[in-house]
């Protein structure tokens, strides 16, 4: 009988810790202090060191840790020209809408548009620059809670 109690409580326990991350979610703690950990190909690499220093080192001047969340940096290929703006991008669909892009940031993932062969263009070290100082500004207390809007108008008031 207590070998068959001793799986019961096992069980109930990994179970109830297994519900416990799914309902809650798991907290991903871990911060970055650079880009180098995220693969890109090798002629992104200097782009993605290069962009980083410039973000972090503009952002730390405004007295901000330069620290990101940032895994991943998907290079996606296929930058078009937008026919309202003339702006080098991709279009996607956001709310049933219409929304180009050249550059995207999240808590853990930046998104950058390349050329139909996956290559850098020549806007490509500057949109990757903005969207490191988002990747910073999403870890930042004071800016974490702010609008997309907010922050990029910040950002761009830094040149960034």
């Amino acid at each position: 009988m207590g070998k068959i109690w001793q799986w019961v409580v096992g069980g109930t326990l990994v179970a109830g810790a297994a519900l416990t991350q799914i309902f809650l979610g798991k907290k991903d703690k871990k911060t970055f202090k650079n880009l180098t950990h995220c693969k890109v190909p090798k002629e992104w690499e200097g782009i993605r060191n290069s962009a980083w220093d410039r973000a972090s080192s503009v952002l730390k001047n405004a007295g901000l840790n330069p620290i990101t969340k940032c895994k991943s940096i998907v290079v996606e290929p296929g930058i078009k020209i937008n026919p309202k703006t003339k702006q080098w991008g991709r279009m996607m669909m956001r709310n049933g809408k219409e929304f180009w892009y050249a550059g995207l940031s999240s808590p853990t993932e930046i998104k950058i548009v390349a050329t139909p062969d996956n290559k850098p263009y020549v806007r490509s070290e500057p949109i990757l620059t903005h969207e490191a100082g988002e990747s910073i500004l999403h870890q930042d207390k004071n800016w974490a809670h702010k609008s997309d809007d907010e922050r990029n108008n910040f950002l761009w008031s830094l040149g960034i």
